[in-house]
């Protein structure tokens, strides 16, 4: 029994380091490198090109994957049949999702967009939360069924 806590601490302390290390150069890429004078990127931040806005949601949806992930290969592990929790996916990951991609409809879908003002004030940081939260509600709604 000792033994396997042993593990489970190993497994637990290189995933963290792999996540603080991922989150740490992730940040310095994205937000240092591709803003600093120079940079053959800052051209892309400043105007808005795509490259940049799918590096940061590439990114933040990878945080959200990794977050989830003890929780998915737990799950994996276990006996039973794959069910989906569509309430979580219906509360949480739709609302995310819809917030998710609202700076990304087109300019002449705005008037048919409800609430995309409200959104884009927010900024970035709205978006990258609500990327983090889909991604990680979305794989954790994926749990097997014990009494099946």
């Amino acid at each position: 029994m000792k033994a396997k806590n042993v593990n489970r601490l190993i497994i637990y302390f290189i995933y963290t380091i792999i996540f603080i290390l991922f989150l740490k150069y992730g940040y310095e890429y994205g937000f240092y490198n591709l803003q600093k004078p120079g940079s053959k990127y800052l051209e892309y931040y400043l105007f808005g090109k795509e490259i940049v806005f799918t590096y940061l949601v590439l990114y933040f949806a990878l945080i959200g994957i990794m977050l989830a992930l003890p929780s998915f290969v737990g799950s994996i592990k276990e006996q039973g049949a794959w069910k989906f929790d569509w309430v979580i996916f219906l509360a949480v990951c739709m609302p995310s999702l819809y917030v998710s991609v609202t700076p990304w409809i087109p300019q002449e879908l705005w008037s048919y967009w409800p609430l995309r003002d409200f959104f884009g004030s927010w900024g970035n940081l709205l978006q990258d939360i609500t990327v983090t939260l889909f991604t990680y509600f979305l794989l954790t709604s994926f749990k097997k069924s014990k009494n099946s």
